[in-house]
């Protein structure tokens, strides 16, 4: 379980940036991230306008005063738009001086060093999402001549017949050693402000909101943040709203933020050295900001994987959401600014998961064309539909009602086609989300597989494996880790009818000792997949 309390307001906002993919890279079952949503909320950091067909909209930019940093290039700024991949815009930008830099089309690159700061601007499709993307940055050439205070102008202009919508943001701003101010005076958006990698699909990205306000101090008086926005119970003003771009629903949940005391590092900066934020015990120190909520919920998912070691990020998430708790601060849930809601730490811990397939088979009982499928847990108010198909990848059309019921389902086909032997199950979450299993081949003869619970289990030196087959049949037996991954190969091709037994010493594929562990073994012929879980116990 990794904590990210970090983000980056540049990148695409949609999951697609190299930060969020390379994060949704490193999880996976037994090993989830979560990260802060950012605090840029109220911030005046993103901007978004539609500009009209032929036309052009202007988005100003208004710099503070500040004191430059000694030396040259260490004072900058950086500003990104994104918008439809299959439009087209030009950008340019003006100074306050009205020094210039563009118009720039998607491919071209524009640079003027000027007498207000060097100016770039970089206009391209990206390779990933393949929307477009403009960046531009100011910057100090020299000593002398640093980015100018005053109202900076990005001019957005059409080339097309049609409107089309831009987003841009402030993603850096290096502008003296405080920072200036950068904020957006017009067209201006509170929304899609959660940063990268909370925007990942595969991290979890949590919001801040506030639970206590006050605090002991080391200097012995007590201190509180105030404001008309400090509301206990409500979500912190500061706390980064979503969606994401592409509206998929960012953050995730909220936890507690604001009057958080935490480890106080002695080498840490001099604003973790001030007496009023330091606790009684001088060993904690009190900060805000999602990067305080977000190990919560890392803690949280911590134990959620001691309790269910093969949860992948989906399955936490699941957890996180069902048991989130929704009240008259948040409002209806899901929403852009808590999430599902608030984290309930205990509630999580026994939440329920849409779906764990245990099995799936489609084989003839007694001349009936019969789907069944088991279910380890499943989420209340999922249901299912069996779809059918003439290959294996489709096209799949649904040839069942919406089912209801348990762990254990069997649905037989009234009307069973030669031509579409292929099945898969539907699931439908309450909230509308889909997953797949399969697909299996209904086979035209009886096709009865079975397989049995391995044995010893736990063991430590070696177990044994039977399975049964009611006629010849091709056959792949394989020991799997939790991850998915294939461990050892133990049967790989075609066998006769009737029962079979294979054993195996618990070592891979190079004959090495695996590790004490949870291991699952696969059973797979054309027309079912089988999967049972083993123990070794070293």
């Amino acid at each position: 379980m990794v904590n990210l309390s970090l983000g980056s307001q540049s990148g695409a906002h949609d999951g697609t940036s190299a930060l969020d993919r390379a994060a949704a890279g490193l999880t996976g079952p037994g090993r989830i991230i979560a990260a802060a949503a950012g605090n840029e909320g109220g911030q005046a950091l993103h901007a978004r306008a539609s500009v009209p067909a032929g036309g052009t909209v202007t988005f100003p930019l208004l710099v503070s005063s500040y004191s430059a940093t000694p030396g040259a290039q260490n004072d900058f700024m950086e500003l990104e738009a994104w918008y439809e991949g299959t439009e087209s815009l030009h950008f340019k930008v003006i100074s306050p001086r009205s020094y210039t830099a563009g118009p720039v089309n998607v491919g071209e690159v524009a640079q003027n060093n000027s007498n207000d700061g060097a100016i770039y601007v970089d206009h391209e499709q990206d390779t990933v999402n393949h929307d477009k993307t403009c960046l531009i940055d100011v910057w100090d050439n020299n000593q002398f001549v640093t980015p100018r205070s005053g109202t900076w102008t990005v001019e957005v202009g059409n080339n097309t017949s049609r409107a089309v919508p831009v987003e841009l943001w402030i993603t850096l701003d290096y502008l003296g050693q405080e920072g200036a101010g950068l904020v957006w005076t017009a067209h201006v958006d509170e929304t899609d402000l959660v940063g990268t990698p909370g925007t990942s699909d595969s991290v979890i990205a949590v919001a801040a909101y506030v639970t206590k306000t006050q605090w002991d101090a080391s200097d012995g008086h007590a201190y509180q943040y105030t404001g008309d926005d400090v509301v206990v119970g409500r979500i912190a003003s500061w706390s980064s709203p979503g969606p994401r771009r592409d509206g998929t629903m960012k953050p995730d949940v909220a936890a507690p933020g604001m009057a958080i005391a935490s480890s106080r590092s002695a080498s840490g900066s001099s604003e973790f050295a001030d007496a009023r934020r330091i606790t009684p015990d001088g060993f904690h120190v009190v900060s805000q900001g999602t990067s305080q909520a977000c190990p919560h919920v890392t803690g949280l998912a911590a134990l959620i994987l001691q309790k269910h070691p093969t949860d992948g990020v989906k399955e936490v998430l699941w957890r996180l959401r069902n048991s989130a708790r929704a009240d008259t601060m948040t409002g209806a849930v899901p929403n852009s600014s808590y999430g599902y809601g608030k984290v309930d730490a205990a509630a999580a811990l026994d939440a329920s998961v849409p779906v764990r397939l245990l099995s799936l088979t489609a084989r003839w009982e007694e001349e009936r064309a019969v789907v069944r499928w088991a279910l380890a847990e499943t989420e209340p108010g999922t249901r299912f539909r069996v779809e059918r198909a003439p290959t294996a990848t489709g096209p799949f059309v649904a040839v069942s009602g919406l089912l209801r019921g348990g762990s254990r389902f069997a649905w037989t086909d009234p009307d069973p086609a030669a031509a579409e032997p292929w099945y898969r199950v539907r699931a439908l979450s309450r909230t509308g989300e889909s997953a797949f299993f399969g697909p299996v081949r209904m086979d035209p003869l009886v096709a009865r597989v079975r397989l049995w619970q391995n044995a010893p289990n736990p063991f430590a030196a070696g177990t044994r494996v039977r399975f049964s087959l009611n006629r010849p049949r091709v056959v792949s037996l394989k020991i799997l880790d939790v991850d998915g991954r294939v461990v050892r190969s133990l049967v790989s091709g075609r066998m006769e009818e009737g029962r079979h037994e294979v054993s195996w010493d618990g070592t891979d594929q190079r004959g090495r000792p695996v590790a004490s562990g949870v291991y699952f073994y696969r059973l797979a012929t054309p027309e079912s997949v089988l999967v049972k879980r083993m123990v070794v116990a070293r």
